[in-house]
């Protein structure tokens, strides 16, 4: 089977949205004021293990910063509702760095040989001999193949949903990004007035949503790229399964201890469908009798509530029983 691997540009795409987070959101804004030539410079592409230990990282700052956090929530006093908010913002903050490195465990896993495609290979290699090969495994197979089928329509479905939910984490970038730079402004103008301390509070409030925004964006990303991949692996796995279906159905062969127990479970069943037909018959003959003693008694006099209410639940078992009849009946002859 066809071994994960990942190209190096996507590395390249997720390291541009990792670098917009680690260089901070001042450096960033800063970062417009520097000369073209400086902003030309394309990031270095993080190797696996500081790709994870930097994620690993801002997952612990995370944590830290939610639990100071909770700490001066207590102290706000009249700054209790953007204590709040920070609050909210740093819980969300550490679910989205915790979201990362599963992603991550996802996109290592994809690296790895997993169970499902051992059994895979296990099952293909049944047919790396001769034909015949017996029916039971050749089903086996096609089941088998039908599931990655499954899977692979499931993938392609989440592909489109996140490529649905990429343009509002886009724009919700887009906006918090300017929010940022509004507060920025503020927190300038206001440099030794009275609003100072306020300005001050509402920038960090304003630059931790930019983080939030870059973060989730570009666990989208690495959603995008791991769940397109699993797909591109899956599609060439279909590819090689559907070759060794081909050739399995053509040389499949029913031996006669498969053709034995087919004939006993054949037996078994009806057996079992003609003692349920014998019930039905005789408790059918029951209620028949007892539904033209209640027609004679109703065409003499008038019947009782309960008895006309026993007349209309025999017609419907009754009739419940004349299909179920027609149904037994077909299965006792299924190659009809």
């Amino acid at each position: 089977m066809t071994k994960p691997f990942f190209k190096a540009q996507c590395w390249v795409i997720l390291a541009f949205f990792v670098a917009l987070f680690d260089s901070g959101v001042a450096q960033a804004q800063l970062s417009l004021l520097k000369p073209a030539v400086q902003q030309s410079k394309t990031p270095t592409a993080p190797t696996d293990t500081e790709f994870r230990q930097r994620a690993e990282a801002q997952f612990a700052e995370a944590r830290k910063m939610q639990a100071e956090s909770r700490l001066e929530e207590g102290t706000a006093g009249g700054e209790a509702l953007p204590a709040r908010d920070r609050q909210r913002i740093l819980d969300r903050l550490v679910v989205a760095y915790g979201e990362r490195l599963k992603l991550l465990d996802q996109i290592d896993s994809l690296k790895k040989p997993n169970p499902s495609g051992l059994s895979r290979q296990s099952l293909i290699a049944e047919f790396s001999v001769p034909p015949p090969f017996a029916a039971a495994s050749v089903d086996l197979l096609r089941d088998e193949l039908d599931t990655m089928r499954e899977r692979l329509a499931n993938l392609q479905t989440q592909l489109h949903t996140l490529e649905v939910q990429k343009s509002s984490f886009l724009e919700a970038q887009r906006r918090y990004g300017e929010a940022y730079r509004l507060a920025d402004d503020r927190f300038a103008r206001a440099a030794g007035s009275s609003d100072a301390e306020k300005e001050t509070r509402a920038r960090k409030l304003a630059e931790l949503r930019v983080k939030l925004a870059d973060s989730e964006l570009s666990n989208l990303v690495l959603a995008e790229d791991a769940t397109r991949e699993e797909a591109k692996l899956l599609s060439t796995d279909i590819a090689e399964f559907q070759a060794v279906v081909t050739r399995a159905i053509a040389g499949q062969a029913l031996t006669k201890e498969a053709l034995d127990k087919q004939k006993l479970r054949l037996s078994r069943h009806l057996s079992s469908v003609m003692a349920e037909l014998d019930r039905i018959v005789a408790a059918n003959s029951k209620r028949t009798n007892e539904r033209e003693r209640l027609a004679k008694e109703a065409a003499i006099s008038a019947l009782s509530l309960a008895d006309s209410r026993r007349l209309q639940f025999l017609d419907t078992q009754i009739e419940t029983d004349r299909v179920n009849s027609i149904t037994l009946g077909w299965l006792q002859h299924p190659w009809r």
